[in-house]
């Protein structure tokens, strides 16, 4: 009995062995195979990350040569922008320098005329010299005499001629004088508009008073000058703005209505770079339709049988301050007077 269990015992450790051999042989059989499985899966996934990296170079290749592709349209349109811009400019430079050369020539072509201009204005301006000399000396002269011989007529035939010659001596003595007075007033004027100018400081209101003590139908019997002193200095031509004074104030005297005494108020007004110089009277005034013409030469507002003149003193008013850089203006209400005014660098 015990034989026979220990013959139970080896054979029982004999199955445990030959199961244990059989399992380590499975186990071994298994990794091997595992083993070969890994190896067999490496070299296909190198060849699918070896084409992926190769597939993303293509892309990144075709998207560099569309990208590249890109700049080359863009650079080209650019191009041909430029290029288009440069012979829109190409063009407008000939344009311009087409213009330029038709400014050059009309220029030059200016250029000659002025200077026959000069030349012709010069021969004129010494033909008005030499006619104002005739005027001034040879004119005058035969006005003066027919002038004379009437006051001798009138004064030897007091008495002796009927009322029709009478009146008769009166026209031709009062026409020889209203036409010399009218050609001392060209001759003024004349003066004015030609004659060397110096301009310096002057004393306005030295020079009003002198003038006002000057003429007799400026004194208190005939008028009253009204100064508002102070006058500020201008810079100017004396002989030029006394022309200039003592013709607006004789006009603010002269133009009155009959039977009212003449009153004439002088002032300065300080302006920012000038001085203005005003002649407030209160005669009858300008209507405002022939305030524009007034400074016009010959420009008469009324007949001479109501007030005297030749229609010149205002143009001459008006080219002297001009001349000396200044201006002239009026203000006025027809029947209530007027403002004159000269407008002068301040000194």
């Amino acid at each position: 009995m015990q034989e026979a269990l220990r013959e139970e015992r080896v054979g029982g450790e004999q199955r445990l062995y030959m199961q244990s051999t059989v399992k380590k042989s499975t186990s071994a059989m298994r990794g091997h195979s595992k083993t070969s499985k890994r190896a067999g899966s490496r070299p296909r996934r190198n060849r699918v990350r070896s084409k992926a990296r190769s597939e993303s170079k293509e892309r990144i290749r075709a998207r560099e040569a569309v990208r590249r592709q890109f700049q080359a349209t863009a650079l080209s349109a650019r191009i041909a922008n430029l290029e288009s811009r440069v012979c829109s400019l190409t063009a407008e430079r000939n344009r311009y320098a087409k213009r330029f050369e038709d400014v050059s020539q009309i220029q030059t072509e200016l250029e000659s005329r002025v200077r026959e201009r000069t030349a012709e204005l010069t021969a004129t301006v010494s033909d008005l010299e030499a006619f104002s000399y005739s005027i001034s000396h040879d004119l005058r002269a035969p006005l003066r005499a027919m002038e004379g011989y009437a006051q001798i007529l009138q004064h030897k035939l007091r008495g002796a001629l009927d009322p029709v010659s009478q009146d008769f001596l009166n026209r031709i003595s009062s026409s020889a004088k209203r036409l010399d007075s009218l050609i001392q007033d060209v001759l003024k004027y004349s003066r004015v508009a030609r004659a060397p100018l110096e301009i310096a400081r002057v004393n306005v209101e030295h020079l009003v008073e002198e003038i006002i003590r000057d003429y007799p139908n400026l004194q208190p019997a005939e008028a009253e000058i009204e100064i508002r002193k102070p006058l500020h200095p201008v810079r100017a031509n004396e002989a030029f703005l006394t022309q200039c004074i003592s013709n607006l104030l004789s006009n603010g005297v002269k133009f009155v209505k009959p039977g009212h005494r003449p009153h004439v108020l002088v002032w300065t007004q300080e302006l920012k770079r000038a001085v203005r110089l005003c002649f407030e009277d209160n005669g009858i005034g300008v209507a405002p339709e022939n305030q524009r013409r007034i400074f016009g030469i010959f420009q008469r507002m009324h007949s001479p049988v109501d007030y005297e003149g030749t229609g010149i003193g205002l143009a001459i008013v008006k080219k002297a301050a001009e001349r000396m850089g200044g201006s002239v203006g009026l203000e006025s209400v027809l029947g209530k007077g007027s403002r004159f005014w000269i407008e002068l660098p301040t000194a």
